[in-house]
């Protein structure tokens, strides 16, 4: 597993994150909640282009809790950062 992985995988314990072949990055939670509990913003999967993005996405999530983030909200956590290319979208 690559640094930039780690990085994630330790700051958003609750999701699993990987990068497909393709390039680009998914997460999924763990234990999500039954439908009849879930927020109209609460997604199950979130994909980005890059680490960045997908930071940017787990946060707005409605249940996120900062768990061993370096930075402000929408920052790739550690070191990951320098990885990713310019925010678009």
């Amino acid at each position: 597993m690559d640094e930039i992985t780690t990085a994630l995988r330790t700051a958003f314990p609750g999701w699993n994150i990987w990068r497909s072949d393709e390039g680009r990055w998914w997460a999924t939670r763990h234990g999500p909640l039954p439908p009849s509990r879930r927020p109209d913003d609460y997604a199950l999967t979130v994909t980005a282009d890059t680490p960045r993005l997908l930071t940017t996405g787990i946060t707005r999530q409605p249940d996120y809790a900062t768990v061993n983030v370096t930075g402000a909200p929408g920052q790739v956590p550690g070191n990951a950062s320098k990885y990713g290319s310019a925010d678009h979208g």
